[in-house]
């Protein structure tokens, strides 16, 4: 793997007091949790949609999806704003040829979800910036938690149609987000050798609060179109929401990474790129939880 050209990690210290946060509702470890959304019209141009959190209310984690765009539309980022008051979702078309045959985008959406709450304390956002070299293949950026904080939420993104978002993690003790994006299989090699790509990875971090896990869930490994949903143990609900591919050999893509049903589920949905993988490939879901 080649080194990265770039890294810089900001964190933005976002710290509510409590007399002016304190919830109406009885102390829980996350009270006030609301989940927003936002979506944006279908064209078939890239697009980004954005969930505002409410006022008063602190972003903890938030997903995204892709619908429509004839599956060669795929989610690139999903992360907090810049001012860290929203989540944003982006999406890229990224037509090609199929067995010699032309497969065009058709028009697609976006929708961002937004996890906001109120109640934590330590509330950080740490991010890490990364740029590819021309012709790197492969990367992996980090963003780490401040001591004593962990994880409640997490994101990622890479900012080109001809990179994959591949992994946006999280590790058992929460402390550490990783982020890996490929570049997508060339139709004609060579197509992408002096291509250079950049993104940030995301952690969200606040001082641990009753029940803060990560659930995991991985799919069948096939050659199928994939979704896998992750549950959140009794008594938590979903905060953060990240996935994997595995084994995809840069011939897949997300098309979400998402709430689903309930409070306490999430899902991951993937699948392989117009001229992408034909053997058994794998995609994860993860969560983080807390009560």
């Amino acid at each position: 793997m080649n080194p990265l050209r770039s890294a810089r990690v900001l964190a933005v210290a976002l710290l509510a007091a409590a007399s002016t946060l304190a919830p109406a509702a009885p102390a829980a470890a996350v009270p006030g949790r609301v989940v927003v959304s936002g979506t944006t019209l279908a064209d078939l141009a890239a697009k980004t949609a954005e969930a505002v959190c409410p006022a008063g209310t602190l972003l903890l984690g938030g997903g995204g999806r892709v619908t429509g765009g004839n599956g060669v539309a795929q989610l690139n980022h999903t992360g907090p704003r810049a001012d860290g008051r929203a989540w944003q979702a982006t999406a890229y078309p990224h037509e090609g040829y199929r067995d010699g045959v032309f497969v065009p985008v058709t028009p697609f959406a976006v929708q961002a979800w937004a996890v906001c709450g109120t109640g934590v304390t330590g509330h950080t956002i740490v991010r890490t910036s990364y740029e590819s070299l021309p012709g790197q293949t492969t990367g992996t950026a980090k963003a780490y938690c401040p001591k004593g904080r962990k994880a409640i939420g997490l994101g990622g993104s890479v900012h080109k149609s001809r990179f994959i978002l591949d992994d946006l993690v999280v590790d058992a003790a929460l402390g550490m987000v990783t982020v890996q994006w490929n570049r997508a299989r060339e139709v004609v090699p060579g197509d992408y050798a002096g291509l250079v790509g950049w993104g940030d990875v995301w952690a969200i971090c606040v001082d641990p609060v009753p029940g803060q896990q990560r659930a995991y869930a991985a799919s069948p490994l096939d050659t199928a179109d994939k979704s896998v949903v992750v549950t959140c143990p009794a008594g938590t609900t979903v905060h953060g929401i990240g996935g994997a591919l595995g084994y995809a050999d840069n011939g897949a893509k997300f098309e979400a990474m998402a709430p689903w049903t309930g409070s306490g589920t999430a899902q991951a949905a993937a699948r392989p790129m117009v001229y992408g993988t034909t053997t058994p490939w794998q995609v994860s879901a993860m969560a983080i939880c807390a009560a």
